[in-house]
């Protein structure tokens, strides 16, 4: 009976000690969000269903091939990886505050005072110490549970921006890509314009020779073939440049990359939007800030905290002998047992100053917060008009080239039968090429356009994915793309 009331009193003066914890407990703020998106009328159903690999719904093996080079090389999210590893080991750091500590610290001393000893000359002497020392601080105020939930969150904090650098990984790739290839539609059409410009600088120079035409025609058809040379150079100064940002993007040296021309053609995939409600669960950097705000709450624990007294335990227990035989009886046991208090008496202000400093460093982070989920919402209402735009300006200026197509076609009949100068082919040569490039560049943006929405809609990332990665970043293990230095 006397044994029942004793745990009953121990459990009831544990449970008072869990109750005890101060500060502010975590609750998400409430942010008030659109019921939908108003960009370009698209439609909201299916967003949630995103997959990670959204960039195959392309329908692009080079660019899967290119996407999972990247998430195995790249060194951006190697140390990315590495960020989680240190963060998930401070959290264990900070959860070893709930136990005591135990260390063992054996002595053995042979000595010999002459001033000590009771025979003339002294007798040399043996001690043996083997003590078991125990500290403990009790978590009365909750300051470690506090420690250990601001340790936590970090890490979450952490592994979410694993997913930030994911997710701009991959969407970077797949921007270069198809700026490449946008590009590659640019030196198609360019290299038309080369044909044709050489074409009609032949049929100017026969004009010329029968005296049809004067210098000035030949002039300027070669000054717009050299044009149109000039042209070709850059847009191939462009792509190497995109292939070398593709080569470091995969984790290899610029040269080691060499892709084949490979023009763009056809549409991007549809891109589902979901709600808007819904993009706060897949956004991997508000994901991020809203655990860095559960941090700052948890920080505000450990500060009100230091306001109250701590105690302590401390505790020591071994053998303790003068001889080395029977060193290790238990006639030689040696124990002592402490209990400390410490309490703030005068700081200066110093105490209530680091209370202030982390409300004030809460209520940043609750505005980074907010100012996360605003900017997530202002991607996707872009990333949706910007779609419905370059789509319509597309179809325009597919539509200009044609007609510019046909106008050059009877513009250069009326030259041969000498009803029009050749400034007038110059200018239908100018306007086609014009049309032909804005044709392949906007292409070129509606692909980026898609990829930035897929990323702005946080490319089929869900808060599983963050826990995976902290459970997969061990501290002291060899992680999934970790290496040990030796």
């Amino acid at each position: 009976m006397r044994r029942d009331a004793t745990r009953a009193a121990l459990w009831l003066a544990l449970s008072m000690i869990a109750a005890c914890t101060v500060g502010p407990d975590y609750r998400r703020p409430r942010v008030d969000v659109p019921s939908a998106y108003g960009g370009a009328g698209i439609g909201s159903r299916g967003g949630e269903g995103l997959d990670p690999t959204w960039w195959r719904l392309f329908g692009d093996e080079r660019l899967s091939s290119l996407e999972g080079r990247a998430v195995a090389g790249n060194p951006g999210l190697e140390a990315a990886l590495a960020r989680v590893a240190q963060a998930r080991a401070v959290s264990a750091e900070a959860a070893g505050g709930r136990y005591p500590t135990i260390e063992l610290a054996p002595t053995l001393t042979r000595s010999r005072n002459p001033l000590t000893s009771s025979r003339p000359g002294g007798k040399a002497a043996t001690a043996l110490v083997m003590p078991f020392d125990l500290s403990y601080e009790l978590d009365v105020w909750g300051k470690v549970r506090r420690t250990v939930e601001a340790a936590r969150a970090q890490a979450l904090s952490a592994a979410d921006n694993h997913g930030v650098v994911l997710l701009s990984l991959t969407a970077n790739v797949a921007t270069t890509y198809f700026t490449l290839r946008s590009l590659d539609s640019q030196a198609e059409v360019l290299a038309r314009s080369v044909d044709s410009s050489r074409k009609q600088l032949a049929l100017t120079q026969t004009k010329r020779g029968a005296g049809l035409v004067g210098p000035t025609d030949v002039l300027q058809a070669q000054a717009q073939l050299d044009a149109t040379f000039g042209q070709q150079a850059d847009v191939e100064r462009q792509r190497r440049d995109a292939e070398h940002s593709l080569a470091i993007l995969i984790g290899q040296p610029p040269s080691a990359l060499s892709l084949p021309p490979l023009p763009l053609g056809g549409d991007p995939p549809p891109v589902p939007a979901g709600l808007p409600s819904a993009l706060l669960r897949r956004r991997p950097d508000v994901a991020a800030a809203e655990h860095t705000l559960a941090s700052a709450s948890a920080s505000i624990g450990i500060a009100r905290a230091n306001l109250y007294p701590s105690f302590s335990l401390t505790g020591s227990a071994g053998l303790a002998s003068a001889s080395l035989t029977g060193a290790l009886g238990w006639a030689n046991r040696s124990w002592s047992i402490a209990g400390g208090l410490l309490a703030p008496i005068f700081e200066g202000g110093v105490l209530r100053a680091q209370v202030e400093q982390a409300r004030g460093a809460y209520d940043e982070a609750r505005a980074t917060y907010r100012a996360a989920i605003l900017q997530a919402l202002a991607d996707v209402e872009n990333g949706l008009t910007d779609i419905g735009a370059l789509r319509r300006a597309g179809a325009a200026y597919e539509r200009a080239a044609a007609s510019a197509r046909e106008g050059l076609r009877l513009t250069q009949l009326q030259y041969e039968q000498g009803l029009v100068d050749y400034l007038q082919v110059l200018d239908a040569q100018r306007t086609l090429l014009g049309d032909e490039l804005q044709t392949a560049q906007t292409r070129g943006q509606r692909f980026v356009s898609t990829v930035l929405l897929f990323k702005a809609l946080g490319g089929g990332w869900t808060p599983r994915d963050g826990a995976r990665v902290l459970d997969r970043a061990r501290a002291g293990g060899p992680g999934r793309r970790l290496t040990a230095v030796r």
